[in-house]
């Protein structure tokens, strides 16, 4: 150590010196010091992102034996471009361009802190700028994860910076996007388990799966670039995430059903959806599940808006929602829920017919809810028929709850009222399983 200075000014000073190629365990003691934010500014202020761009240089220079070298040098500008004044010292010292010819280094490793220092920075507005400048920046980010020879690790670590550039230019071509799916059907398998403290493989697949998701979201905002992310089968490989969502962190669930509420938005996103085996049943499962984090019912519910536009999907849910006619409301809307219901009525399981009628007496309190109940055709007609499922169960669940909705029905409605007494006239026996107080108001 030199006389009178401390640790990091004397690590600080051999990193200073151009001239000699400084010692890996030197870069790490001074990458140690630059956790503190007040030598961080010490240290760009007297030239440390200069000095190690020279290094890196010198060390390149040198082949695979400075490799660590130059991985040290990265790591300890992706240290720097936490603050402002690093970043302005990395643009002004070093440049974009020079910072994208890391991206080629021969060493993977070196890359792969290439890639963590380019998603930091791209992480600031006062420098993504820059980056989005011709694109010059994703295009060298999607040459690396095109690259037949590039490692699996590298071209996941490249998806996060490109995931934060996508969120401002959602352009990707359809060999990054297939590229990008066939990495996250790689990786998610690796990165299930919510509680994993120690498995290092682990972390590092859930941070590939989160980067990769990411970048699908952002592309997916964009028309031409969600076609071939549905025709990619990004929907199949998101719905394995959540369909299985107590394998995986809440935060790749939330992620997953993200891609799913841009692609669900178009037809064949619905179509897709649709047809992948248990998407819509867990996207109902995830909607109603209140213990879940915000984003992710969140995005459940808006997913399935969109695809329960399409009949069959809207039908995929009966097994789910027909027992929960609270969310099934909040989640469908009245009319949806209505159209959803409608085809319950055909049901011989009495469960299933005495769900349908505690739904229906729910949508009924409400206007907007009565006025789509009844729309639904032939209405106090399939209630009549309904009376009658329960014919050995003189005072039965379901005849309770028919009564119960003819009543409310008639009482609001005075078409409802015609419509029952013709009923009794063309089946008198209807009129013998009515309750008292709806035999009152038909008079």
């Amino acid at each position: 150590m030199s006389l009178g200075k401390s640790p990091f000014e004397a690590a600080l000073l051999i990193i200073k010196d151009l001239y000699t190629l400084p010692t890996t365990a030197k870069m790490a003691d001074l990458r140690e010091h630059m956790s503190n934010p007040e030598d961080k500014v010490v240290a760009v202020s007297e030239g440390m992102v200069n000095a190690l761009a020279v290094h890196y240089r010198n060390a390149l220079k040198l082949g695979d034996k400075a490799k660590d070298v130059r991985v040290e040098a990265l790591m300890l500008l992706e240290r720097a471009a936490v603050m402002i004044q690093g970043r302005e010292a990395i643009i002004k010292d070093i440049g974009v361009d020079e910072l994208l010819l890391y991206l080629r280094d021969p060493a993977a490793e070196v890359r792969g802190v290439a890639c963590v220092l380019l998603a930091q920075m791209a992480a600031f507005l006062d420098v993504r700028k820059a980056l989005l400048d011709k694109r010059r920046t994703v295009d060298a980010l999607v040459a690396v994860m095109t690259d037949p020879k590039e490692t699996d690790d590298v071209a996941c670590l490249a998806a996060g910076p490109l995931a934060t550039l996508t969120n401002f230019d959602p352009y990707l071509d359809e060999k990054t996007i297939k590229r990008s799916i066939a990495l996250l059907n790689t990786f998610a398998p690796q990165a299930k388990g919510r509680v994993s403290l120690s498995a290092k493989r682990d972390h590092k697949a859930i941070q590939h799966v989160t980067n990769l998701l990411l970048l699908l979201r952002n592309v997916s905002a964009s028309e031409k670039e969600k076609k071939t992310i549905i025709e990619t089968g990004a929907t199949a490989s998101c719905a394995a995430i959540f369909t299985a969502s107590k394998s995986y962190t809440q935060e790749l669930s939330r992620l997953a059903t993200s891609v799913l509420v841009n692609t669900a938005n178009n037809q064949a996103g619905k179509k897709a959806a649709v047809e992948c085996k248990g998407c819509v049943k867990a996207l109902c499962e995830l909607a109603c599940d209140a213990k879940l984090i915000q984003g992710l019912r969140e995005n459940a519910v808006e997913a399935l808006r969109n695809i329960t536009e399409n009949t069959k999907g809207l039908h995929q849910c009966t097994s789910t929602l027909l027992s929960k006619p609270s969310d099934a409301m909040r989640i469908l809307g009245p009319r949806k829920m209505v159209q959803m219901l409608d085809p319950v009525f055909e049901s011989k399981d009495p469960n299933k017919t005495a769900a349908l009628l505690e739904s229906l007496d729910l949508l009924m309190r409400d206007r907007k809810g009565l006025r789509a109940v009844w729309d639904i055709v032939e209405l106090v007609d399939k209630l009549s028929l309904s009376l009658k499922k329960d014919d050995d169960e003189p005072g039965g669940k379901i005849r309770l709850l028919a009564n119960k909705c003819l009543e409310t029905l008639c009482t609001k409605m005075p078409e409802a009222k015609e419509e029952l007494q013709r009923c009794m006239e063309k089946v008198p026996e209807v009129e013998q399983l009515l309750s008292e107080s709806v035999s009152k108001i038909v008079g």
